[in-house]
């Protein structure tokens, strides 16, 4: 767990081998949730969402070996739909 120096949650998630593993969860200043990532040894591996500073979805999609794959999806501040598309090896 990584803190500001004002004691607010900035990071959280685990290491393997020194590396980020698993699911990393990453906070506004405001200490409200900013995304949520999965990796595996340290590469963008799984599920992935972010969120606005507001508190809605702003990005959903997945991540395999590092790349953009799948189902991606974006929302603009006010929770409007904003692009939605398919990634094949990160294009």
């Amino acid at each position: 767990t990584y803190k500001t120096k004002e004691g607010k949650i900035e990071r959280q998630g685990s290491y393997v081998e020194g590396r980020e593993d698993g699911l990393w969860k990453t906070y506004f200043p405001t200490g409200d949730p900013e995304s949520e990532t999965t990796y595996s040894k340290g590469v963008k591996d799984g599920p992935h969402v972010r969120w606005s500073l507001g508190g809605k979805k702003a990005e959903e999609g997945a991540y395999a070996d590092d790349k953009k794959v799948g189902l991606w999806k974006t929302w603009d501040e006010n929770g409007r739909p904003t692009s939605e598309g398919e990634y094949v090896d990160g294009k």
